[in-house]
């Protein structure tokens, strides 16, 4: 029964297979495991995926764990996404950032609904069902902090339970990043590496298809303008599962009033669409709202929703005796600036003072009475 259960249901996936809500045509190289390349982040996806080089929380767990090591808070992180073809995922993440690190877990459900299946002849019998399930679990930590200069790096492990129909497989992956930061006085610029889904496939009764493993580069630059932060990332990225073509993203985030978060990115055009993605972003004290847009020509629109909350005190990994040295030198032009009433210049230095104490509460009030004092 396994065996004529996957007969009828890897064709199919061969045929034409769903990834997030985005189709391709198969050919050459196409891998199985494609749950494994679902971003599960809802930011992410409005950003078009160029997320290498950016920080994203526990999320960060399956785009580039180095980027784990930026977390300051305990952050879970809840997800449903919505695909076309009554494909859809569920996904759960938990991190907490430590002094050996921080650590990511996260759970990701991808129900494929009914598919067509098909036999050795190609005529369409009757329907399959199919469910994967992956967990994972990584580290980031900070290696290296040398004056302006961080370097990240981080390791995840996933294991994978993949149902089609009534066979079952199963397998395990392996991810490994690295972040490196750059502090200037004017913008935080990062580069990160990411090397994904790394192992030696899943295993069908006595069938295995390859893991869709793909190699990451990712540049970011991060600006505070007045008090928010604006983020535009580049990246380019190359997978076993199409490996003739670099696919290269681009992704922005703003911010209003620390409130508001539009994002937009695109992405080389894939076999459906045109490569564009929305999303919005809405936070209340710890708490954020995450929704994400593509459209599919004739499939419709995928959408993304998610939700994150954070809470404790912030774990502090980073404070070095450089960087609040020169967080303080900003402190103090701050100060200069608010008994000056340049209230425009105290914001930017207090801002500045923010990027190397992100955890100093006394300075985000300094920041507020420069905001307040603009009105």
């Amino acid at each position: 029964m396994k065996r004529k259960a996957v007969r009828l249901f890897l064709p199919a996936c061969l045929g034409a297979w769903t990834l997030g809500g985005t189709a391709h045509a198969a050919g050459p190289g196409t891998t199985g495991a494609e749950t494994l390349r679902f971003a599960a982040s809802p930011r992410s996806f409005a950003m078009a995926e160029a997320m290498t080089a950016v920080p994203d929380g526990p999320l960060s767990l399956f785009a580039n764990p180095a980027a784990l090591s930026s977390m300051q808070y305990q952050e879970f992180d809840l997800a449903y996404n919505r695909g076309i073809e009554d494909i859809s995922h569920q996904s759960i993440f938990y991190g907490r950032p430590a002094r050996f690190g921080a650590v990511g877990l996260g759970v990701l459900r991808r129900d494929s609904g009914g598919l067509p299946g098909y036999d050795a002849s190609g005529l369409a019998v009757e329907q399959v069902s199919a469910e994967d399930w992956v967990l994972g679990a990584g580290l980031g930590k900070q290696i290296l902090e040398s004056g302006p200069w961080a370097l990240s790096l981080g390791a995840g492990a996933k294991a994978m339970d993949s149902r089609l129909e009534k066979a079952r497989g199963g397998g395990y992956a392996a991810d490994l990043g690295a972040l490196a930061d750059l502090n200037l006085s004017w913008a935080k610029l990062s580069a990160g590496l990411a090397a994904q889904n790394l192992g030696p496939g899943i295993k069908y009764d006595r069938e295995t298809t390859p893991l869709p493993a793909a190699y990451r580069l990712g540049l970011a630059a991060s600006r505070r303008i007045y008090g928010d932060s604006f983020t535009l990332s580049l990246d380019a990225a190359r997978s076993r599962a199409d490996p003739g073509r670099l696919r290269i993203a681009v992704g922005f985030e703003g911010g209003v009033s620390g409130a508001l978060f539009p994002r937009i990115g695109f992405r080389t055009p894939d076999d459906l669409g045109n490569g564009l993605f929305f999303g919005l972003g809405l936070k209340v004290k710890s708490v954020r709202l995450d929704y994400g847009l593509a459209l599919l020509g004739a499939f419709g629109p995928a959408h993304r929703f998610g939700l994150s909350f954070k809470w404790g005190e912030p774990i502090d990994i980073s404070r070095t005796e450089e960087n609040l040295r020169l967080s303080a030198s900003h402190r103090d032009l701050g100060r200069q600036f608010m008994r000056r009433q340049r209230y425009l210049d105290a914001v930017h230095e207090f801002s500045q003072a923010l990027n190397y104490d992100p955890t100093n509460r006394d300075l985000l009030y300094e920041l507020k009475s420069a905001y307040d004092a603009m009105r």
